[in-house]
């Protein structure tokens, strides 16, 4: 299990060098946990992947989580019976994956390119699914916000056992009231992706280097009936500053 109170650094921040070294480096800045990027389809494209998680801990850092791919996420609400199964599927081996290495958080996004769902019952039907098997299999689902901060809402609703990963920068830049789906889905609040930006695009800059305000990020963390995790999903840019540099920021 993942202890909490961790502060993270996403696997994918942009550093240029071999994974462990990467982990090492994470290590040595302070970071106490990651995040992986789970993208491949199919378990044998998987592979080396699986090495990952044994890398990760014996850099001395806990997995916040692992993040499952977002292109298929749309086949879980489709009406087409062999569409949602395939969706369903591949859920499901990314589940397994979680379980297989004790991960005790899968992120996922709930859609894609896809405010409101046309058939958002057959989409309540499959997180119900999921939520119940990655249950017995000790995996907690957490959804990312991106555009859909009324669909996430709705599904909380109705899939109770659902966890929210709170993306400060998507909510600011993306929802037409930042911040409300933090204050109503609280209860929710897994862990979260937090980083910067200039007030108009997604730059993954450094908490402080850009225009965003963490006050209500940090009250909701501090208020929060459940242990919630603060993970840094900032970006290296070369030529700026060193390795070491952009950790220790």
């Amino acid at each position: 299990m993942a202890i909490h109170n961790d502060i993270g650094m996403v696997s994918w921040c942009g550093l240029s060098m071999p994974f462990a070294d990467r982990m090492k480096m994470i290590r040595a800045a302070g970071f106490t946990a990651t995040a992986l990027w789970w993208e491949d389809k199919h378990e044998v494209a998987r592979k080396l992947k699986h090495l990952a998680p044994n890398i990760v801990r014996q850099a001395g850092l806990n997995i916040d989580h692992i993040h499952m791919p977002y292109r298929y996420v749309n086949r879980l609400w489709s009406p087409d019976e062999d569409e949602r199964d395939e969706g369903l599927r591949m859920a499901r081996s990314w589940i397994d994956d979680c379980a297989r290495h004790e991960v005790d958080a899968m992120v996922m996004h709930a859609t894609l390119g896809r405010d409101a769902p046309e058939h958002f019952e057959i989409g309540v039907e499959s997180f119900r699914v999921l939520v119940e098997e990655a249950g017995e299999r000790g995996v907690t689902i957490a959804l990312e916000n991106m555009r859909d901060a009324p669909t996430l809402l709705r599904l909380f609703d109705a899939v109770r056992s659902l966890r929210l990963c709170y993306d400060h920068a998507h909510d600011s830049l993306f929802s037409e009231s930042p911040g409300s789906l933090l204050s109503t889905a609280n209860d929710y609040l897994l862990t979260t992706h937090i980083n910067d930006h200039d007030g108009k695009r997604d730059r993954h800059w450094i908490p402080g280097d850009g225009v965003s305000d963490y006050a209500t990020v940090a009250e909701a963390m501090r208020t929060s009936p459940h242990p919630v995790r603060a993970m840094v999903e900032a970006k290296y840019v070369s030529g700026g500053e060193s390795d070491e540099e952009f950790l220790d920021r």
